[in-house]
């Protein structure tokens, strides 16, 4: 069984970052971009609303990327987690440069230092979290 959960760790945290992005849109959508009934703030200009989006996925991506690893994993739940968010923010830096520097496709990744800094505070606000829960089990004990 704890073969299994290794072998699931890095697929079960991208699912869990795939999940997350979908309320994180709807959410900013409704409460933004004048989706809901009556909003109180809304957003019109589409640029803005793509970069709260995007400042909230590089936030909470990383998040559940991170935590989804470390509990996934049957132990070593921090090296793991510190694991996970040097891939997830390495990784993410990585791909965009390496994606911008293909000359023949038309794709362009915008990726900057607040993409960066997002992505650096949700890796480690989970790597908190994942210390924090990891240390009051043990004190349990």
């Amino acid at each position: 069984m704890k073969i299994i959960r290794w072998i699931l760790v890095l697929p079960g945290a991208l699912v869990a970052t795939f999940l997350v992005a979908f309320p994180i849109h709807w959410v900013v959508m409704v409460n933004l971009g004048g989706w809901g009934e009556d909003p109180m703030v809304e957003i019109r200009d589409e640029s803005t609303l793509r970069a709260i989006e995007l400042f909230l996925q590089g936030l909470f991506g990383p998040f559940a990327f991170v935590c989804a690893a470390a509990f996934i994993a049957p132990s070593r739940r921090l090296i793991v987690s510190i694991a996970a968010g040097l891939i997830v923010v390495l990784g993410a830096a990585g791909l965009a440069v390496w994606i911008n520097s293909l000359n023949d496709t038309a794709i362009s990744v915008r990726y900057g230092v607040v993409n960066f800094l997002s992505n650096v505070a949700g890796a480690v606000g989970a790597i908190l979290l994942v210390k924090h829960r990891t240390k009051s089990s043990f004190a349990a004990r």
